[in-house]
């Protein structure tokens, strides 16, 4: 009985001596969201050179936890993989040269708490790069760890900084050259009612676009402006929207505008039927009296003449 008890104890002795280390990190349980462990500025570097330019840029890192931070940076290649934010990394792709045009002056380094640290981002573009635009991401890696380059520091997460560069001068061509409106149309699923928008860019150079959908009742009602998050669009991508609706019954002239930078626009119009009997009476009754007005015109034309000359 003793030779037991002192067995027991002696595990229990070893499971709390374990339970010290193996107790979890509340720092680190508070910090898995990176927005309140680091914050970094600019989130896109957009670049801007021609063929054989080069040009620094700085990168900010700051560490917002009360201990050192441990960073580090790679870069790599990104490219998109669907119509609504998906994206694929490290994978080679036409414009994969552009991860060797740039250059970071460390990659590997550690903030002290409440600390910053700015970095340079060199990018240098070779004589004989074709004008277009490329793109890239820089990761940038926390670790919670003292120090950096402890046995196995923790990676909570990353923090992808996009690279977008413009190489050259885009050439002036016509606006539907540049872009076009894929879709445009209402879905209703579940008596509920959406609006689709599929935008091609189908330039060799990235586009920044602004949308807004004008929402115009045909008779009776307000008109409705609704706008579109703003979005970028990769070359030769598309990016797509799907806005929920909540619109009274009736029947409205729907015309998107799409911006696509330097005043040029894209335009479609389609028309919005949202059903209900009671909306469309006007309607009806105007139709009714057109029809009249088409099958009584001859007896309607003597009786105002009789009414403007006499009997």
């Amino acid at each position: 009985m003793f030779n037991l008890l002192r067995t027991i104890s002696k595990y229990i002795i070893i499971f709390l001596f374990l339970g010290m280390f193996l107790a979890p990190n509340e720092t680190l349980a508070q910090v898995t969201d990176y927005t309140k462990m680091v914050k970094v500025t600019p989130v896109i570097l957009d670049i801007n050179l021609k063929p054989g330019q080069e040009q620094d840029y700085d990168l900010k890192i700051e560490n917002l936890l009360n201990q050192p931070l441990g960073i580090g940076l790679n870069m790599e290649t990104l490219d998109a993989t669907d119509e609504v934010s998906g994206m694929v990394f490290g994978k080679p792709h036409t414009n994969s040269p552009f991860v060797s045009w740039i250059s970071l002056s460390e990659k590997q380094f550690i903030i002290a708490e409440k600390e910053a640290k700015t970095i340079k981002v060199s990018v240098k573009i070779p004589k004989e790069a074709k004008d277009g635009s490329y793109t890239s991401v820089i990761f940038i890696t926390p670790f919670v760890s003292k120090p950096l380059d402890g046995a196995s520091p923790s990676v909570v997460s990353r923090v992808g900084i996009l690279a977008l560069a413009n190489i050259g001068t885009p050439k002036e061509i016509l606006i539907k050259d540049m872009a076009k409106i894929l879709n445009f149309n209402f879905q209703s699923q579940q008596n509920k009612l959406k609006t689709v928008v599929r935008v091609q860019n189908t330039f060799n150079f990235n586009l920044s676009t602004k949308a807004k959908i004008t929402l115009s009742p045909l008779i009776f009602g307000k008109k409705e402006i609704i706008k579109l998050d703003d979005k970028r669009i990769l070359a030769g991508k598309t990016r797509k929207w799907e806005v929920p609706l909540n619109l009274k019954p009736g029947i409205y002239q729907a015309n998107l505008a799409v911006s696509i930078g330097g005043g040029r626009q894209i335009y479609k119009n389609t028309l919005l039927t949202v059903p209900s009997f009671y909306a469309f009476i006007p309607y009806l009754i105007i139709v009714f009296i057109v029809v009249v007005i088409i099958l009584l015109r001859k007896r309607l034309k003597t009786a105002l003449f009789i009414l403007y000359k006499g009997s």
